[in-house]
């Protein structure tokens, strides 16, 4: 790590809110140590997950309470702190986190005032590609069928099964984009059986992701512009955007 603070301490604070998991895991408290870093983190950091205190004291961790973890030079958590925790921050201390700061100007605004220097899990990149976001984007593709295919069987759904049924026609997904996250999906999707198309940002990402595409997706290149501009267009500032029907997609390909 290139800027990495003289005092090698990284502390990992418990997440607030509903967000039980956490970015410090046995494993690799144990990489850190090893590399010689010097770690604490607060009792429970882990027990949303499974993971228990002797776990992280086995590894290394020094356990202490939130005002000691959240003194040290680098804070590293899976979701961005809300406003109490910010305030804990001094100037000259390094924090890592899934911000998402780029439509919350509020948030941007705390991190300044606090004078620390942020680094953005997702944005951060390494021979052109964000690893640190690649696990969390996958994630998200494989829930995005999951919870469609929840949304099919509500009763106000339209009782699509994607698993398929003998004799019943394949459910058909359309996926926006053949990147970490779409890749996810129109792998889950094919796996449970539907017919899936992907579009692809462009030509080369067409070409690149057809090469790998699972048996029975189909890769189109997204010329629909104006409709992708529009909806990144009306997407509030931290919010999220209007869902799209693409009914005629499905069944035209």
């Amino acid at each position: 790590m290139e800027h990495r603070p003289p005092d090698l301490t990284i502390g990992f604070p418990r997440e607030t809110g509903p967000e039980r998991r956490t970015i410090c895991t046995p494993a690799l408290a144990a990489d850190l140590a090893h590399a010689g870093f010097g770690l604490i983190a607060e009792p429970g950091i882990g027990a949303g997950v499974g993971i228990t205190d002797d776990a992280y004291t086995a590894a290394g961790v020094r356990l202490a309470g939130a005002d000691r973890v959240w003194s040290a030079p680098l804070v590293l958590r899976y979701k961005s702190p809300d406003p109490a925790d910010l305030a804990r921050l001094r100037p000259g201390q390094h924090i890592g986190a899934l911000f998402h700061a780029e439509g919350d100007a509020d948030l941007l605004a705390a991190l300044q005032a606090r004078k620390v220097t942020a680094w953005s899990y997702e944005f951060m990149a390494e021979g052109g590609r964000f690893p640190l976001s690649k696990a969390g984007g996958q994630i998200a593709g494989i829930q995005a069928v999951l919870a469609g295919a929840q949304a099919l069987q509500h009763p106000a759904g339209r009782g699509v099964l994607l698993g398929g049924v003998d004799g019943a026609e394949a459910a058909r997904i359309v996926v926006i984009g053949s990147g970490n996250v779409g890749a996810a999906a129109a792998r889950t999707a094919a796996a449970l059986g539907a017919q899936v198309v992907v579009l692809a940002r462009c030509e080369a990402s067409h070409v690149d992701y057809e090469r790998k595409a699972p048996a029975g997706v189909r890769v189109l290149v997204n010329c629909r512009d104006v409709l992708a501009g529009t909806v990144k267009g009306r997407r509030p500032a931290g919010g999220r955007g209007p869902g799209l029907h693409l009914r005629h997609l499905a069944h035209d390909h």
